[in-house]
């Protein structure tokens, strides 16, 4: 979205979030594949679901590269939630443009955790022992 927004000239189109529920049936194939999808970004779902699978997850190279993405059918869908972006209430329109400059002006360089995040940190790497001391 952010990227259509900025560089194919959707800046005044709407956009929608879709939140998917799923029938509590649903069988997912485990793990995941390698993006399976043509030049258009299409996926055969019979190529990734084999029989008594509803679902595949794939890793997406097109439209949200390096994010996971579902392969699925109509008949597994329980009902569709959608919501706009932005919400049609929001009283400043050029978040979007302000989010996008944020993002892309972000630094990649690591901060360190701190708080509860810290316990996810990698351990320190460990140093030489210190001489004895001399007598």
């Amino acid at each position: 979205m952010l990227r259509r927004i900025r560089d194919q000239a959707d800046r005044g189109s709407q956009f929608y979030l879709y939140r998917v529920h799923l029938n509590p049936s649903v069988v997912v194939r485990e793990g995941w594949l390698v993006d399976p999808s043509d030049f258009v970004g299409d996926v055969v779902l019979d190529e990734v679901c084999p029989p008594g699978v509803d679902v595949a997850r794939y890793l997406n190279y097109h439209e949200d590269p390096g994010g996971l993405s579902l392969a699925l059918g109509r008949e597994v869908i329980a009902g569709v939630q959608q919501v706009p972006v932005p919400l049609p209430d929001a009283w400043y329109t050029d978040w979007v443009r302000e989010a996008v400059a944020a993002l892309e002006t972000a630094s990649d360089a690591p901060v360190p955790a701190t708080g509860k995040l810290a316990r996810f940190s990698p351990p320190p790497a460990p140093t030489a022992p210190s001489a004895p001391p001399t007598r």
